[in-house]
């Protein structure tokens, strides 16, 4: 009857009635408030779903039964009474209730903050409490915040102001406090924001906001897991000095950040980013370091490690110059760097990594002292022709060369044990190789559609070249290829 009504704020539930159908106020996305009577006995599937302004609901005693998505998506909703004569909650009754942060458990049912049981309802509690416990839930000026009274940890849980430009307190009342999950989501309030030192951003603190900047100061030590989770507004983001980790997937889905600020390089290439999608570039952003655009990437002398995914996804950068005092480069460092074009390795640098997608790459010099290539380390690196593999190099990982659409030849140097599953699948304009002695095995697909291979040189002697094992799917082009035997490898 009521369905989709977006005029109805708030229902009272006349005396006598005994339930709730399906549906009855599904979408009332302006319900405020329901007053339910003692005559109610069950609350059917979907009754509620979709209220999304409803912030807090007191089910009486007498209800026995909550349906399956009886308050799905309600996700103002943020404290429950689940009476004594309740005995079932249905699947989902509380799934995807953002805010829920407390529950009142009065009946026998086994309810804990976090548990997905009994249809979500304390998935995202705080606090769960009995018949002699209190809420905890306070108004403070334009934000509502949840104590936890046994742990005297507070939780800001809403923003119901409306400053765009808003600077978030260091303290509420007084106490430090936890950005809580889904806290601004679907929120047209803030525009942009600053989040200040002794704040702690927790998992999903941002998720679904209208935020188009955000600033974080410099002291805040973390950003949780999907943080900034499907912020679509999002376009630039300021990391301070002080970020060491930043949480999976905290900028997933917000695709169109296009300026990222920091302060410190070295700081930077340290965070400790979970993937790429942790990293506010990985969308495609441009780099500024002290507001000025880097294009020119020069990592500072003293800097020993770039961290996994550091650069991935950076639209600025067209050069990078590593120093000699780098030993390790992470997985996916310079991920989909397309403007990049040639990369000089130094050879304190054990394993080379983190290269693939990079497009706009055409040469590679890996210093001797090098010992891998790791997996996918060139993986997509559609324009590179040209590439020196030193003589210390003696593991090349799966597909390391994978999709180098570019590259007509290839040295492999002596001691490298084996031609692994896909290290150059889908070069398919790869027309000579040489292979040293020192390989064995040829795995499967190592060498998938190379059709052109058409020149092989070996080290070894046909006698060698025969105890060679063969894998199966492409790896043999090599062997089909014009074979010349006992091949000296030039001096470099």
């Amino acid at each position: 009857m009521f369905y989709n009504n977006k005029n109805i704020t708030s229902v009272t539930i006349p005396e006598g009635v005994n339930g709730i159908g399906m549906y009855a106020f599904q979408n009332c996305s302006n319900l405020v408030s329901v007053s339910i009577p003692e005559s109610v006995t069950s609350i059917s599937e979907g009754a509620f779903t979709g209220c999304t302004a409803l912030t807090s609901i007191v089910i009486p005693e007498g209800v026995t039964s909550i349906g399956v998505s009886a308050f799905s998506s309600c996700y103002s909703l943020m404290h429950v009474t689940i009476p004594s004569t309740v005995t079932t909650i249905g699947n989902y009754a509380f799934q995807l209730c953002y805010r829920l942060v407390e529950v009142q458990n009065l009946s026998n049912l086994t309810i804990t903050a976090g548990s997905s049981s009994h249809g979500y309802v304390s998935y995202y509690a705080k606090v769960v409490y009995g018949a002699d416990g209190t809420s905890g839930l306070i108004i403070s000026g334009d934000y509502k915040i949840c104590v936890n009274n046994s742990t005297n940890e507070n939780y800001l849980v809403d923003y119901i102001g409306t400053e765009a430009n808003l600077t978030l307190p260091a303290m509420i009342n007084d106490n430090s406090y936890i950005i809580n999950g889904y806290a601004f989501a679907y929120r047209n309030y803030p525009t942009s924001i600053t989040v200040p030192n002794g704040v702690v951003i927790d998992d999903y603190a941002f998720a679904y906001s209208n935020i188009g900047s955000v600033i974080i100061s410099e002291g805040v030590t973390s950003i949780g897991e999907n943080a900034f989770y499907n912020c679509s507004s999002v376009t630039s983001v300021t990391i301070p000095s002080t970020i060491t980790t930043i949480g999976s997937y905290a900028f997933a889905q917000s695709f169109n950040i296009e300026n990222v600020y920091i302060s410190d390089l070295t700081a930077w290439c340290n965070i400790a980013f979970t993937d790429e999608l942790s990293n506010p570039l990985c969308q495609g952003g441009k780099l500024y370091l002290n507001n000025e655009l880097m294009t020119e990437l020069v990592i500072p002398e003293g800097v020993t490690s770039i961290g996994q995914y550091a650069f991935a996804g950076c639209t600025s950068l067209t050069n990078v110059t590593i120093p000699g005092t780098i030993t390790s480069i992470g997985s996916g460092a310079f991920y989909n760097c397309a403007g990049l074009t040639s990369i000089i390795i130094p050879g304190t640098v054990s394993t080379v990594t983190g290269f693939q997608g990079c497009t706009g790459i055409t040469s590679v010099i890996i210093s001797e002292g090098v010992t891998g290539i790791g997996s996918d380390a060139f993986n997509g690196c559609t324009s590179l022709v040209d590439i020196d593999i030193p003589s210390t190099v003696n593991n090349i990982g799966t597909s390391a060369f994978r999709d180098c659409t570019a590259l007509t030849s290839i040295i492999i140097p002596e001691g490298v044990p084996s031609i692994v599953s896909g290290v150059f699948y889908n070069c398919n304009n790869l027309v000579s190789i040489v292979i040293p002695k020192s390989v064995t095995t040829v795995e499967n697909r190592s060498f998938y559609n190379c059709s052109k291979l058409a020149y092989t040189y070996y080290t070894g002697t046909i006698d060698e070249w025969k105890k060679i094992k063969w894998g199966s799917m492409d790896a043999t082009w090599p062997r089909d290829a014009e074979v010349t035997y006992e091949y000296v490898i030039p001096a470099a």
